[in-house]
């Protein structure tokens, strides 16, 4: 019920206002039974309806005398409740709210800002509040609207668009954002991202050995082979001297030669010697 009389009558002109909901506005005059009603109430009652006029704000504004805006943010442009301003049917991704007038935190999206963003957008920015999208693009080693996805191994950095130099340590791929090796880098190269070879003279493991002062040249910055200086040999190294390996080889011979003549001659000397056969 939105109004009832009092012993006095009505001004001829009033508001009153009713915020109720249904199809239709009812009037009637109560007379109970075995209620005594002031002097000059009339047994039987009579209205007379000149005008009525039921008004709810226009779409876009809601509350008292409709002075308060709707959010605009109300699912599907659908306008918000006249009365309360609420959004009936939720929110437009991106916003939440009973009024739908508070946009996600940083680091959330969505329908009622359930999902989150990747955490990889450009410079640490946080992603499209109704998309999740990454607009300014992704940070280093990550790629697709929401950079969500990692390089794909052997890339890296911005737009995955660098390659890994294919020397890190134990042929593991680098790291998808910054091309570090992160088991360090194999014999020969040094650098974070594994991309320097070993300067003359120097080679393996972190370029820390020094190449043999047997060779003609610089030796390889992988393993240290080289070509060697007259008189050496020996790989990789050149650690051998060809005079004393040649003098070695030629002691190694004969003493082969020494071994084989004394075994020759003791099987012939056991094959002449008289064979006893027992006989008495």
């Amino acid at each position: 019920m939105c109004y009832k009389d009092g012993p006095e009558l009505p001004l001829l002109n009033f508001t009153t206002n009713c915020i109720r909901y249904g199809r239709y506005v009812i009037y009637y005059n109560e007379r109970l039974s075995g209620v005594t009603y002031p002097e000059g109430y009339e047994s039987m009652s009579y209205i007379q309806l000149c005008e009525v006029v039921v008004e709810a704000c226009p779409n876009g504004s809601y509350g008292h005398e409709c002075k308060s805006k709707c959010s605009g943010h109300c699912k599907d442009r659908t306008p918000c409740n006249h009365v309360t301003g609420e959004c009936a049917r939720g929110c437009n991704v991106g916003w939440t709210g009973t009024l739908c007038n508070k946009p996600c935190d940083a680091g959330r999206f969505g329908v009622n800002c359930t999902s989150y963003c990747s955490g990889h957008c450009l410079n640490d920015e946080s992603c499209n509040k109704e998309t999740g999208h990454c607009d300014l693009g992704c940070s280093g080693g990550y790629i697709g609207d929401l950079c969500n996805i990692e390089c794909t191994p052997g890339w890296f950095g911005k737009e995955c668009k660098y390659r890994c130099s294919g020397h890190c340590a134990e042929d593991e791929s680098c790291n998808h954002v910054d091309g570090i090796c992160s088991r360090g880098c194999k014999d020969g190269y040094i650098g974070h991202n594994c991309t320097t070879a070993c300067t003359v003279n120097r080679y393996g493991k972190n370029c820390t050995s020094v190449c043999s002062s047997k060779c003609t040249s610089t030796c390889a910055h992988t393993d240290g082979s080289c070509e060697c200086s007259s008189g050496w040999m020996g790989s990789p190294h050149c650690n051998k001297n060809l005079t004393v390996a040649v003098l070695q080889d030629a002691k190694n011979r004969f003493l082969e030669k020494c071994v084989f003549k004394a075994k020759k001659d003791q099987r012939r000397k056991f094959q002449q010697q008289p064979v006893s056969h027992g006989y008495g």
